[in-house]
């Protein structure tokens, strides 16, 4: 994971000293200098099943029956977490940061764990 492809407010999982484990937190302005200075302290959050749900997206069956998760325009399928926006196929790896990207990009608004806004 490199610094160019997080925003602050980013959901990572990052390593802390006291416990020397890795936890979910949010990615802020100050850490971009430490995540290429320790980027062994950072990784991606796999994007699941109930990060979609955090997030409010909704079960939905997609073509050929396949389960999905949707919120607007945008579908996640649930086997392998590909993400897809208006038909077309989101260059990402199954990662929450990439998701909360193209959120920002495609609605011009934070993706969060309560959506405030009705697509």
């Amino acid at each position: 994971m490199k610094a160019s492809e997080l925003r602050p407010g980013n959901i990572i999982d990052k390593k802390f000293a006291d416990s020397g484990g890795f936890q979910w937190s949010f990615f802020r302005h100050t850490e971009y200098a430490d995540l290429e200075k320790y980027p062994d302290n950072y990784r991606p959050t796999k994007l699941t099943k109930e990060w979609l749900v955090k997030f409010g997206f909704k079960r939905d069956k997609g073509r050929n029956n396949l389960p999905i998760m949707r919120f607007g325009g945008l579908y996640v399928y649930m086997d392998d977490f590909t993400i897809t926006y208006m038909g077309n196929i989101l260059p990402t790896n199954g990662y929450v940061h990439e998701l909360q990207n193209a959120f920002y990009v495609l609605y011009g608004k934070e993706l969060t764990s309560t959506p405030p806004h009705p697509l």
